[in-house]
This record gives structure tokens, sequence and C-alpha cells, in this order.
């Protein structure tokens, strides 16, 4: 795992959040997907998530290519700051 690449993220996404900058954020994440839902009639056995109600669980080991791409508005990162309006 590289965490001054999931820092990148961190810092690109935050200094992006107090400029209220409005475009889209793009990163590779690269990682694993655990499958384990196992049902029996209408009893969950097993499965993840909360009530273990998801059949798959995806886990980021790895972030890389972090880059910031001006486009049409599509999220307001300054509502990371501000909470949801």
């Amino acid at each position: 795992m590289h965490d001054r690449d999931w820092d990148e993220l961190d810092r690109l996404t935050m200094t992006l959040a107090h400029t209220a900058w409005r475009g889209e954020i793009w990163v590779t994440v690269t990682g694993r997907i655990e499958t384990g839902y196992v049902k029996q009639g209408q009893m969950l056995l097993q499965g993840y998530g909360h009530l273990a109600a998801y059949p798959v669980e995806l886990t980021g080991t790895d972030v890389s290519d972090v880059s910031a791409q001006q486009t049409p508005p599509t999220y307001d990162y300054g509502r990371l700051l501000h909470g949801a309006e």
C-alpha cells in the first residue's frame, strides 16, 4: 500500500473543498472483492455490511493516478466541509 497516494488524494480533496471547486476527482483504486453471501430460505447466514445485507465486500488497498479534471459541475467538494444542503 502506498500511503503517500492516499495522502495525496486526501490533500487534493480537502484543497478543492476549501475552494468550493466543482469538477471531478479521478483515481485508480486497486483492491480485492470478497464474496461470502449465504442465504438459506429466509435466513441470512453470512454477508457483508450492515445486517450482512450485501453479497460482496470491496476493499481498496492502493490508490494511484490521482487527478482533478475540470468538467461540467458534477459535485461541489465544498459540501464536505459544510454538509449537505
